[in-house]
């Protein structure tokens, strides 16, 4: 039935729960013993979590603890390193500037004097560009001294004692124009100063062609000369480019064409700087400079010119030239002394230069460091290299120094013949005094005093080869002079000769000089208690005056035992073959000897120069060398013209004639007289001669003065090696001022004067006869 199927269900169900209560009852005490145990170990886990949450929390704030402090470390290492670094680079920086603050602080204590000095020095500075460029150094000091003198009166700040070579140049500018051919003497580098701050372009008086050398060094400078075809196109040219110009050979007026260039006549055209050149709107560059430099000894140019030029002296000084020739004679002496001394020289402006880079470049990276000059580490290192770079330059200019002392001493032992030869030079210069024809260059000079280190004797021991240059250029100078010089003057010059030796090795005072060319300088108002005449008498004691040798004359004239002397002088048709007092007569120099016998008989004045000559040079200074004029074309060159300056009754035509015959050019001398109408076919003459090897003689060159400009181009414009070397230029002029002076300086010069007296027809009679006629 349903109700025992539910009963039966109930028991099974009973029965199944029974089993399964059984199984459960332990699990679910298990159950519950684990739920206490589970309570429990969550009470314990609760625990340890905050245990181990305070635990983190401390981990994390020591970590953090921990992080700031290696920050923190990080931090102070950071700052030890710069610190350190800081240390070393002030290190460098002070051992770098040590040296430099001593040169600082005296810069600073000398701008500071010049910052004072500046209106006073500034305008004798700008002065002196514009002023006095034109005098020699004699008058330049004394204006410069006057401007001076003005200024202190005026309570104006100048430095005394000023020199323009700090003001407007510095010495590695200086080195650099001495190493391009300007002489290092005092006038020169003042020269140069004037050339390169002139306002006006400056116009050089250059008869030695010295500036000429040393202009033409600078790079891409461009040669004109006025009387070239097209020199006004290459100006046009350089105007346009800012290139550097030179017109040589000015004369003492200057082209009409030039005026805008010299004036500046510049003006703004479309924001353009332009300049009106003849016809031409020329557009200016800044950068262009012109040079202008005359051959010409003694120029006038009138106001005219002088306003629109700055006109500056370059003659050479004695200082300059006895340089220039102490190397010619050093390099054929001692070429190895003379190599080592150019070396040094280069090398010593090179270090200058790269010292002063160094020092200004050490001033500029300071001048532009940040406020904490110790964090800039580039200028740290730049400066202790260019320290390292400063000492090894100056190590090496020491050493350089000291080589260079040893060279010039060793140089120095050849000055004698470099002041001979300077002395000669100023003779020969201020022989054209006597006669404008009487013109020689500095270049002819300098060729002939070559030649004679050459051709002279030679000798291993060095006095004796010394005295030999010596006497051999003196002999030879006086020989070739000479030759193109009237006969009138050679007395003259030899007298010049000897005085101008004597007074450079101080054995004639120039008081003694002035007493011989103009008298005493001031007439003493005195009685004149001798029998001599009063005249005689008042030159004598005022040579008292002059030199001590002279001490005593008034009281010798008086003197009883020394009037017998003097009466026999007074008496004498020839004072100098007796003896004066014993007092004078061992004590007075030569000179001072002549200076008492011209007082006493003045007429004989010529004899007691010969005797003077002949006792301080030799006989050979009072003769007349015999013309010879295949020694005068043996010198002679291609581009040098050989000039017979003419007398009256002299013919030099035969003698050219002769002189052809002999070295087989008979067929080869063309001769032209100029005149009238000749300039155009004596051109052409030229022009075939040069070619062809020809031998042109121009004749009367005084009576062609038209054409006189023409042939100055023509020699200008000659060159050696587009010349036939057999070619040669034979011209005779009176003596005249129409000459050009290029071609007479460029020249060699004869004079053929008929022999005056029996003794010199002999001689010339017997010099131009040929040893195998005398055999014969």
């Amino acid at each position: 039935s349903k109700a025992g199927e539910s009963i039966c269900k109930w028991v099974i169900a009973i029965v199944n729960y029974s089993d399964v209560m059984k199984i459960i009852k332990p699990k679910q005490e298990s159950l519950k013993e684990a739920m206490v145990e589970l309570d429990k170990a969550k009470s314990e886990l609760a625990e340890k979590e905050a245990s181990l949450e305070k635990i983190r929390n401390e981990i994390a704030r020591l970590q953090a603890s921990y992080n700031a402090s290696l920050g923190m470390l990080e931090d102070l290492t950071k700052q030890k390193e710069l610190i350190e670094i800081q240390l070393i680079r002030a290190e460098k920086l002070l051992n770098g500037l040590e040296s430099e603050s001593k040169r600082w602080e005296k810069s600073v204590g000398e701008l500071n004097i010049d910052l004072h000095d500046l209106v006073g020095n500034i305008m004798v500075a700008a002065a002196c560009c514009q002023y006095v460029g034109v005098f020699t150094d004699k008058y330049r000091n004394k204006l410069r001294e006057s401007w001076i003198r003005f200024c202190t009166q005026n309570n104006i700040p100048i430095t005394s004692g000023l020199s323009l070579e700090r003001i407007l140049t510095d010495p590695v500018t200086v080195r650099e124009w001495n190493l391009k051919g300007l002489p290092a003497d005092k006038l020169s580098i003042e020269n140069g100063i004037y050339t390169t701050n002139a306002k006006r372009w400056p116009l050089l008086i250059d008869p030695q062609s010295q500036a000429n050398r040393w202009i033409k060094k600078n790079e891409g400078i461009k040669v004109v000369k006025q009387s070239q075809a097209k020199y006004l196109q290459t100006l046009e040219n350089a105007i346009r480019l800012g290139a550097h110009v030179l017109i040589e050979n000015a004369g003492e007026v200057l082209d009409p064409a030039l005026e805008p260039i010299l004036l500046k006549q510049t003006f703004k055209r479309g924001g353009q700087l332009v300049l009106k050149l003849g016809d031409t709107d020329i557009p200016y560059s800044q950068e262009f400079n012109l040079f202008i430099t005359t051959k010409l000894p003694n120029p006038h140019y009138l106001p005219e010119v002088c306003i629109k030029v700055t006109v500056i002296n370059f003659t050479v000084t004695p200082e300059g030239l006895e340089d220039q020739l102490l190397v010619a004679v050093v390099r054929y002496e001692r070429p190895d002394l003379e190599e080592q001394k150019d070396q040094l020289i280069t090398k010593s402006a090179e270090l200058k230069r790269q010292l002063k880079e160094t020092e200004d470049k050490i001033l500029k990276l300071v001048s532009e460091a940040d406020e904490d000059i110790l964090n800039d580490e580039e200028l740290i290192n730049t400066l202790e290299q260019s320290k390292e770079t400063s000492i090894m330059i100056n190590e090496r200019m020491r050493e350089a120094e000291q080589m260079t002392k040893e060279i010039n001493a060793s140089r120095e032992l050849y000055r004698t013949v470099a002041i001979r030869g300077s002395v000669l030079y100023f003779v020969i210069a201020n022989v054209a005094m006597m006669d404008f024809m009487y013109q020689y260059s500095l270049a002819f000079f300098t060729t002939l005093f070559n030649r004679r280190l050459k051709m002279s004797a030679k000798s291993d021991v060095l006095e004796e080869r010394l005295e030999i240059l010596i006497k051999d250029i003196t002999i030879q100078f006086y020989s070739n002079i000479c030759r193109g010089i009237f006969e009138k003057d050679k007395l003259t010059y030899s007298f010049m000769n000897a005085t101008s030796i004597l007074i450079r090795e101080n054995r004639i005072t120039a008081e003694e000089m002035n007493f011989f060319t103009r008298g005493p300088a001031t007439i003493p108002q005195v009685e004149n208690p001798t029998q001599f005449n009063t005249d005689i008498y008042i030159n004598l004691i005022s040579l008292e005056e002059i030199h001590a040798n002279f001490k005593g004359m008034k009281e010798s004239l008086v003197d009883a035992a020394d009037t017998v002397y003097w009466k026999d002088l007074m008496a004498s048709e020839d004072p100098s073959r007796l003896s004066l007092p014993s007092k004078y007569e061992d004590t007075l120099t030569e000179f001072q000897k002549l200076l008492i016998r011209k007082i006493i008989k003045d007429e004989n004045l010529m004899l007691y120069i010969k005797e003077f000559i002949k006792n301080e040079l030799s006989e050979e200074y009072i003769e007349s060398p015999p013309f010879n004029l295949a020694n005068a074309f043996i010198d002679s060159t291609n581009t040098s013209p050989l000039i017979f300056i003419l007398s009256p009754g002299a013919d030099p035509i035969p003698n050219l004639q002769n002189l052809a015959k002999t070295m087989n050019m008979e067929d080869k001398l063309k001769i032209l007289s100029l005149g009238q109408g000749q300039g155009a076919i004596a051109q052409k003459y030229i022009e075939a001669g040069k070619a062809n090897g020809e031998w042109i003689c121009l004749q009367n060159c005084h009576l062609s003065s038209s054409w006189m400009p023409e042939l100055e181009r023509i020699q200008e414009m000659q060159s050696e090696e587009t010349t036939n070397p057999d070619y040669r230029l034979w011209l005779t002029s009176m003596p005249t001022s129409v000459f050009p002076v290029p071609v007479l300086q460029s020249g060699i010069k004869m004079t053929n004067e008929p022999p005056k007296g029996l003794k010199a027809n002999l001689k010339r009679t017997f010099s131009e006869i040929e040893p195998i006629e005398y055999e014969n």
